[in-house]
């Protein structure tokens, strides 16, 4: 069997997780993989086939999403263009984690296409939402941003029958948490000038601040800015005495089942964000929805008062893998499309 792992290439979550499943996915056949997007600075431990532009968000400087430079940037023409060019009629299943341009390809080829990705549990309604707001707008992008005939979402729990908990990789599974005075701080949606003149002022406090605007290691006042590394930031996330970071997927679930104390602010603009630092606001993780003037309070505040909280998420990589290619069966079979390769 020969299939197609697409990624969306806005953040490091997606990779991070593709690359955990890796291992085991390709026991079920050639996988070649595919990414789309530019805000993205892992490696990948497999080569990537096919490097598309897609769509890529723009931030300023303060966290939010800057939907006009989005705009802006978007090329319309070449989006379609390579949705019409990616042969994925080579292929007999499409796994994609919430990237647009091989969704619709396989959607319009008839080839069975599953979305196996985090925003795939919001296509549930029992799945936790920000309280009393329900953008619609928002949920309907998340429904049809990447189109697929069936889904295997993740989340904190396991919320419908076809969400699972998180993947987390091995080396945090593994690993043995001990707890050192820094606090890790991820950030990538706001510029490295305002997080610096934020977390310089406190001084007691060691940070290590990872940063797509860093190329090398450089020591400022109480602060260690470091480069994004797969390899760094888990040495860092496992010693830490606490992180604080954009509410994205993959880091709270790692936090939280290392034990880690947890301070969320999700990327303004960004529904999906607001929903995960709800639902781990719940678990025990604190939030910061806004970073306004009093921002630098908030943060002091939630130092002072920092409460780790362990979530034990288990290792379940067959069980997922399994019910997706059971619903890839049922798909072709509706289909009437054979495995060809």
């Amino acid at each position: 069997m020969k299939i197609l792992y697409s990624i969306q290439g806005t953040g490091n979550g997606h990779i991070s997780r593709a690359a955990s499943i890796y291992p085991y996915l390709i026991q079920y056949g050639e996988v070649d993989y595919l990414i789309s997007g530019n805000n993205h600075s892992l490696q990948t431990p497999f080569e990537i086939k096919y490097r598309l532009s897609g769509v890529s968000f723009q931030y300023n400087h303060r966290g939010g999403i800057d939907y006009l430079a989005t705009l802006r940037q978007l090329n319309m023409v070449k989006f379609l263009g390579e949705i019409d060019k990616l042969p994925v009629e080579n292929y007999d299943l499409v796994i994609n984690d919430f990237e647009p341009i091989s969704a619709r390809a396989a959607m319009r080829k008839s080839i069975p296409c599953i979305a196996m990705s985090h925003q795939a549990s919001f296509l549930s309604a029992k799945t936790p939402l920000l309280s009393g707001s329900r953008d619609f707008l928002a949920i309907n992008i998340l429904k049809k941003f990447a189109p697929a005939h069936d889904r295997i979402g993740f989340h904190f729990d396991r919320y419908d029958d076809f969400i699972y908990t998180p993947v987390i990789k091995d080396l945090i599974r593994h690993a043995t948490p001990v707890t050192r005075d820094h606090i890790t701080v991820y950030l990538p949606s706001f510029s490295l000038f305002y997080i610096r003149n934020i977390f310089s002022t406190l001084t007691n406090i060691p940070f290590e601040i990872f940063h797509p605007e860093v190329s090398e290691a450089i020591r400022f006042k109480n602060i260690t800015f470091l480069p994004v590394s797969q390899d760094g930031f888990n040495q860092s996330l496992i010693s830490c005495s606490g992180v604080i970071s954009n509410a994205g997927f993959e880091i709270p679930s790692e936090a939280f089942f290392l034990g880690k104390a947890m301070l969320l602010i999700p990327v303004r603009g960004q529904y999906e964000q607001a929903c995960n630092a709800a639902a781990a606001e719940r678990l025990g993780a604190r939030v910061i929805y806004k970073a306004g003037e009093n921002f630098r309070k908030q943060i002091l505040e939630w130092i002072d008062s920092r409460r780790a909280v362990r979530l034990d998420f288990p290792f379940h990589y067959r069980e997922f893998l399994d019910d997706c290619f059971e619903k890839a069966d049922r798909i072709r079979s509706v289909l009437k499309v054979p495995v060809r390769y």
